[in-house]
């Protein structure tokens, strides 16, 4: 009996050290992902690439423009270091259009039929719904083929 108790009470004792281990890493884990700071610092990749708020809408912007033609699930994105790359399918070879917001002057850069990218100056980022139409065209030459 008194082997059994005590194989016992040790076996309590783990399990409330592990159990109180578990929460102290679960509450850390949770202040982490509280603030805004620590999550950006998680998040943020180490080859220097920095998704900014404002290219994020941009995304949303194009994705507002083409979801009349395709599903919204289908555009995607691709942060690289000097532009923000809009994709069909996730697709690299099916750009839809790239957004150079890393300068002082921005750009939204439209492609033709033969993927030719024709960079636009632009002040504001929702000037790209001036733009829709092109964005439109170049889905519809991907769709096509």
């Amino acid at each position: 009996m008194v082997q059994k108790s005590t194989k016992q009470l040790i076996s309590e004792m783990i399990s409330e050290r592990l159990r109180i281990a578990l929460d102290s890493e679960k509450e850390s884990t949770e202040d982490t992902l509280t603030t805004g700071e620590e999550v950006s610092e998680v998040i943020e990749p180490t080859n220097d690439v920095v998704t900014t708020e404002e290219e994020l809408q941009g995304f949303r912007i194009v994705q507002a423009i083409l979801v009349q033609q395709i599903d919204v699930d289908r555009i995607t994105h691709r942060d690289m270091k000097s532009y923000f790359s809009i994709l069909l399918d996730d697709n690299n070879r099916k750009p839809i259009c790239r957004l150079h917001f890393n300068r002082t002057q921005k750009y939204v850069g439209v492609f033709d039929e033969d993927k030719n990218e024709e960079r636009i100056p632009i002040e504001k980022v929702e000037e790209i719904y001036k733009y829709g139409d092109r964005l439109l065209s170049t889905v519809k030459a991907y769709d096509g083929d």
